[in-house]
């Protein structure tokens, strides 16, 4: 019964620190509320290397076993000591544990602890670089005497202890603020490339718009010109059908127009016909029979005006006797600019 007793204590002390309370409590329990000892910090291992760090204070860490044969000695005797409390109270930040719990465990695997009590002198940085300056108390290697020298020492060295901390503290500023700028480079080069990747998609859109308003234009265009061909056709057709009728009483007036590049088309046209006749005629003229293979250039939009007197002959409504084109008259047929948009 007493062999499973101290397996289950001794396990349970491991996984849940011990017994409640601080180690203060703890030390107070074994040894008594009467003992004198140091002030303990009160807090997690990684405070008390903070508050040490940020005070510029060296770090005494004790970690304790109460199965260890010469724990007793050192907590009512090294620890007891009055010169050894004063020195820890004043110029250090003192932490204790029992290696049953788990920090205090963590802390002598990191350390490197084989056997107990022991304590070290520790220059505070963080748990991942712990400076061991000194250690003592192992199987009975320190007695008041070696406490108080080792403890002096590091007082007599810390001046130098004190400026390593502080470069050492430095360093990490320098190390943090270089890491922030790393993250802030990095995080302005994801955003560069995010918006170097959103205006691409933008300028790929826009040109997908334009090529598609281009291909549509384009479209539309060939349409227009299949429409207009088609048109031209119909009046070609027409033309040729009206101009060859037999069996016309009305008289005719015989039309000679001038176009653009010098040439001259004839042709004979009722008297009642209109100005929209001789558009059409004009449109249609180059694919007339009796003019193949003349070469006649008609401007896709044109207008149509008399020679002399010159005027526009804008009213399609007009017939040629009202113009005064009987029995023959003389038209130019003129090229009209596009708009500029």
């Amino acid at each position: 019964r007493n062999v499973a007793s101290g397996f289950f204590g001794f396990f349970g002390n491991f996984l849940f620190g011990g017994a409640r309370g601080s180690f203060t409590e703890q030390f107070e329990r074994t040894y008594g509320a009467d003992c004198p000892h140091p002030v303990f910090f009160e807090g997690p291992f990684n405070d008390a290397l903070k508050h040490a760090k940020d005070n510029l204070k060296l770090l005494v860490v004790y970690l304790h076993c109460d199965h260890a044969r010469d724990a007793p000695r050192f907590c009512r005797e090294v620890l007891a000591d009055e010169t050894v409390r004063a020195i820890l109270d004043r110029d250090f930040v003192f932490w204790g544990g029992d290696i049953f719990g788990m920090e205090a465990h963590r802390i002598s695997q990191l350390l490197g602890v084989r056997s107990y009590p022991f304590f070290a002198v520790i220059l505070p940085a963080s748990v991942e670089e712990l400076r061991l300056i000194a250690s003592g108390g192992q199987r009975g290697s320190s007695d008041t005497t070696q406490v108080v020298q080792i403890l002096t020492q590091c007082l007599d060295e810390m001046e130098g202890h004190r400026a390593e901390m502080a470069s050492r503290a430095t360093q990490h500023q320098v190390d943090r603020m270089l890491r922030e700028e790393q993250d802030r480079e990095y995080h302005e080069a994801l955003e560069a490339d995010r918006l170097k990747a959103e205006k691409g998609a933008e300028e790929a859109r826009k040109r997908q718009d334009a090529e598609a308003a281009a291909q549509a234009a384009r479209e539309a265009e060939a349409a227009k010109e299949r429409d207009e061909e088609k048109r031209k056709e119909r009046l070609l057709v027409d033309f040729q059908a009206s101009r060859y009728k037999s069996g016309d009483p009305e008289p005719r007036s015989r039309i000679l127009m001038r176009l653009p590049g010098g040439q001259r088309v004839e042709s004979s046209f009722r008297q009642s016909d209109t100005v929209q006749v001789l558009h059409d005629w004009a449109s249609i003229c180059a694919k007339l029979p009796e003019n193949e293979g003349k070469n006649f250039e008609v401007p896709p939009r044109f207008q149509l005006q008399t020679s002399y007197p010159k005027r526009e002959l804008s009213d399609t409504s007009k017939t040629l006797k009202e113009l005064d084109l009987v029995p023959d008259g003389t038209i130019l047929l003129t090229v009209v600019e596009d708009d500029d948009d």
